[in-house]
């Protein structure tokens, strides 16, 4: 499935082109810069033309499309049509070992919530100023690049090792630490951040259960998930809790960055013992 399926507007039947034709003059109105004398459908094509009032076309389409101008979501859509080359490049570029399914489908979420989110109001041209936002997106989802490497310094650093690796067996030699003991260290640190009151028991099983959906999700799909904050920062995990929980995957997010924000401050200051597990 490429991104125009995804965005539903592979064709000129799909309902959101349908929609933004029948919207396309009450838009005009709204946006007198959109008025170029070219119907909706023409649009793709005009854009090739290097027309030079392509860039307030698109700024028009970013402002209707915007929450902080008409919040016209259709519009957005439109911006992120206009944008699928543009998109299609970046997911081809990928260097991640997800299926191609999975990039287009995370390629075309994070260029239509750019479209919505674009900061139209800035003088910076809005193709490059949404494309880039995308790329930094599909990189930190799917763990390269510089999008990987702005959200996770640590990851990025990261050198993946092959299960079959010997090098698995020096460092279990030297360590000495099972899976086992390392999960029991863990617990025995949400246990003392509990009882500190550095996090509370929700907090605790919050984070067990980011875990364990960040675990499943990578024995099922294979790939791993983004790695932002310690490996637990993938928007899929984070959406499986938060359907569990019945709140929205941000709410989860944002609680999984504050409780590790509080665990590493709570390590950091904690006698060597503590610091040393």
């Amino acid at each position: 499935m490429n991104i125009a399926t995804i965005l539903g507007v592979e064709s000129n039947a799909t309902p959101a082109l349908r929609e933004a034709r029948d919207r396309w003059h009450d838009w005009i109105r709204l946006e007198p810069g959109l008025d170029i004398g070219v119907e909706l459908y023409e649009l793709g094509a005009w854009s090739w033309t290097r027309d030079p009032r392509t860039d307030d076309v698109l700024r028009a389409l970013a402002r209707l499309g915007s929450p902080r101008g008409h919040d016209e979501p259709t519009a957005a859509t439109i911006l992120a049509w206009l944008l699928i080359p543009g998109a299609t490049s970046i997911a081809r570029q990928s260097t991640s070992p997800a299926p191609a399914d999975k990039v287009d489908g995370l390629t075309a979420s994070a260029l239509w919530v750019a479209c919505r989110e674009v900061q139209w109001e800035k003088p910076a041209p809005i193709a490059p100023s949404v494309l880039r936002v995308v790329r930094r997106k599909v990189q930190a989802e799917l763990g390269f690049g510089e999008g990987c490497r702005r959200a996770d310094r640590a990851w990025a650093a990261a050198i993946p090792w092959a299960p079959q690796w010997t090098a698995w067996e020096v460092a279990v030699e030297k360590t000495q630490t099972s899976p086992l003991a390392a999960a029991n260290e863990l617990l025995d640190l949400l246990a003392d951040a509990t009882e500190a009151g550095v996090i509370t028991p929700a907090d605790t099983e919050l984070l067990l259960d980011i875990a364990l959906a960040t675990d499943e999700l990578e024995c099922t799909h294979g790939a791993p998930a983004r790695r932002e904050a310690c490996g637990l920062g993938s928007r899929a995990a984070a959406t499986v809790v938060a359907n569990r929980l019945g709140v929205h995957e941000v709410t989860v997010r944002r609680r999984l960055q504050r409780c590790l924000r509080q665990l590493t401050s709570f390590v950091a200051s904690a006698p060597d013992g503590l610091a040393a597990a």
